[in-house]
This record gives structure tokens, C-alpha cells and sequence, in this order.
């Protein structure tokens, strides 16, 4: 396929063809170029698409001591639920909220997650987890098949030693401090 350069004259602000074309093929090539163009357009190629994806309060809750600030929620979950960790008294928890869903490095961008951890009005032993995450899913061209995770991660206050439940949408999974155990989980799908 052979390629030509139209050339705009500035001085009197017109496209004009190149050498040797004349005016009735740069004006079949025209119709072409803006058929072409609503085509792609139509098909997204211009800027190639995205899907946002959000998440709020929904995913693997896990709690883990105030030590324990990069553990991947459901990763490994057989082995999680074997391990035990020490929650000591007036220290905070971890947090970990893991997304339902898989990031593809190449094609999942614009991460973003977050959450906070506080007590809910006028309790001292209920807290109240609040997540979000987003991304941008391009929805052109072929992606890599790796599953990223996306994941929240905040603290608690310092707890002192009693029973607290932790809410997050709607189930809740409590603890004991102090106490040692698997890190207690609980999962929200979304709705």
C-alpha cells in the first residue's frame, strides 16, 4: 500500500495534493479517509477503550497484627488458616481487604485502593472497614493472562485487650485480644 503526504499552504490556509495528483483522486482518497475514520471511531481504535471497575466493601477481609503489613489475603488460604499469629493488646490490626478480581499487567491500569478502619458511633468494640477499589480495563488489543491482585490496606486504633467485631459490608468476623490463631477472615462478594 503506497502512501502520500497532502500538504497544507498555510499562507492560504488549503489542502493541497501533492505533485502529480489530481483533484478528483485527492477527493476519492477523502471519502475513503472519512469513512475510515467513523469506522474507527465506531470500533474504538482511536483511543483504544477502557472499562472502569469498581469495588466497595466487597472481598476477602483478613485482620493480622500490627507486624504483618504485606500478607496477600486468600493467598494460599489453606496455609494461612494453619498459621497462627499473636495479636498483642494496644497495638492496631492490620487490615487487608483483597478485591474480587484479576489485574492483567498490561491491559489494568490506573490501580487505585484504599480503606480505613474505625470504630462505629458510639461503640468502643465494633470497628467499621470501609474499602474501595478501582482500575481502568483496556478493553482493546490482546492482554497478558497474569492475575494481579488488588488489595486495601489500613490499620486500626491501638486496641486495647477485649472482644471486637469488624464490619465490613455485610458480614463481620470478630477477635480476641490478646490472643493467638489463624488470622480471622471473612468474605463479601459483590451484589
Amino acid at each position: 500500500m503506497a502512501f502520500s503526504v497532502d500538504v497544507l499552504d498555510r499562507s492560504q490556509n488549503e489542502l493541497r495534493p501533492p505533485v502529480g495528483l489530481d483533484q478528483s483522486r485527492l477527493q476519492r482518497r477523502g471519502r475513503i479517509a472519512v469513512t475510515a475514520a467513523v469506522v474507527c471511531l465506531a470500533s474504538a481504535c482511536v483511543d483504544g477503550g477502557s472499562e472502569a471497575r469498581e469495588f466497595r466493601n466487597v472481598g476477602k477481609l483478613c485482620l493480622y497484627p500490627a507486624s504483618e503489613t504485606q500478607t496477600v489475603p486468600g493467598f494460599g488460604a489453606p496455609i494461612d488458616s494453619l498459621s497462627f499469629r499473636a495479636y498483642q493488646a494496644d497495638q492496631p490490626i492490620n487490615v487487608a481487604v483483597h478485591f474480587p478480581t484479576c489485574l492483567s499487567q498490561s491491559c489494568s491500569v490506573d490501580r487505585q485502593a484504599s480503606c480505613t478502619a474505625a470504630f462505629a458511633s458510639g461503640s468502643s468494640q465494633n470497628l467499621v472497614i470501609s474499602s474501595y477499589g478501582s482500575f481502568e480495563q483496556k478493553t482493546h488489543g490482546a492482554c497478558t493472562a497474569d492475575c494481579g491482585y488488588l488489595i486495601a490496606r489500613c490499620s486500626s486504633p491501638a486496641l486495647a485487650a477485649g472482644d471486637y467485631t469488624f464490619e465490613h459490608g455485610s458480614v463481620s468476623t470478630r477477635l480476641t485480644i490478646p490472643s493467638t490463631g489463624p488470622p480471622p477472615c471473612v468474605d463479601t462478594q459483590e451484589r
